[in-house]
């Protein structure tokens, strides 16, 4: 996840992002954000495959850090499409809410 943030993060420079093209917590690419659903996120967070050797409460306190909206806005939004932008604010207010409660949960 590390890879993908920081592959995104300077492609920002190269071209814009939309909804779309970020590297939304599910898997696949979600058209919108009725596909960043609680379990999505969750087993995506969770996987087997995410993060190994990272307790399952430190990976979603890594993800809660990186898209909780405060953090995300400031590092993220100037490089958003202004027509995304809305959509996105949305789609990441929700994955922070998800994580929130899934971290609430893990030990």
């Amino acid at each position: 996840m590390r890879e993908s943030w920081a592959r995104y993060a300077a492609q920002r420079a190269v071209y814009p992002l939309t909804f779309s093209t970020l590297a939304w917590p599910v898997a696949g690419r979600p058209r919108d954000a009725s596909a960043l659903t609680r379990d999505a996120v969750r087993e995506f967070i969770l996987s087997d495959a995410h993060s190994a050797g990272i307790s399952p409460r430190a990976r979603v306190q890594a993800a809660l850090r990186r898209w909780h909206p405060d953090k995300f806005v400031p590092a993220m939004m100037s490089a958003v499409v202004e027509s995304e932008r809305r959509r996105v604010e949305e789609g990441v207010r929700i994955v922070a809410g998800h994580l929130s409660e899934i971290l609430r949960e893990v030990r």
